[in-house]
């Protein structure tokens, strides 16, 4: 009995997001819906994060654009705007420690504060924050996967919490 409930309620939230997204419903953060907003705008990363990681930030970079609908080379438009996104170096912490002592949790965090250029009144940003906690085995190989693995669990948490608060503030 519980397990029908389960399935008629699925089927219920897939045929609603089916039928909002077919009349022409734009779900939050859609890049259709972003695209026109940002036409023109240049993206940039810059900052110490840029520097100490290039590839996460290209990946940050791509993800932006892709998800905005903006373009990641400078434009000969009129509109002469830039979205900055001044990436921080990673912080990784120690979080819980084993019995023998040894390191054995971490948490590593990724800030950014983006900044729109090209307006009169560009609007204010906070900094904004992606994180994720992890555990490091005691094998050396295992260690980089697990960590690098985090650092984009991280960025990719960051990159969500970027695109809610650039698409949150009106022009």
């Amino acid at each position: 009995m519980n397990k029908s409930r389960h399935i008629r309620f699925f089927t219920l939230i897939i045929i609603t997001a089916t039928f909002l997204s077919s009349c022409g419903y734009r779900f939050p953060g859609d890049p259709q819906k972003h695209a026109a907003m940002w036409q023109g705008t240049t993206l940039k990363i810059e900052g110490d994060g840029k520097k100490h990681h290039p590839v996460l930030a290209q990946r940050l970079k791509v993800k932006l654009a892709n998800r905005l609908g903006m373009s990641t080379k400078n434009t000969t438009d009129n509109k002469n705007t830039t979205l900055i996104i001044k990436l921080n170096p990673l912080d990784r912490t120690l979080i819980l420690e084993d019995e023998d002592g040894r390191a054995d949790q971490y948490q590593i965090t990724m800030t950014a504060k983006p900044t729109l250029m090209g307006f009169d009144k560009s609007p204010k940003y906070p900094t904004v924050k992606g994180s994720t906690t992890y555990y490091e085995l005691r094998g050396s190989a295992t260690t980089q996967t697990a960590r690098n693995s985090a650092e984009i669990e991280a960025l990719q948490s960051l990159s969500e919490a970027l695109v809610a608060v650039i698409t949150s503030i009106k022009e």
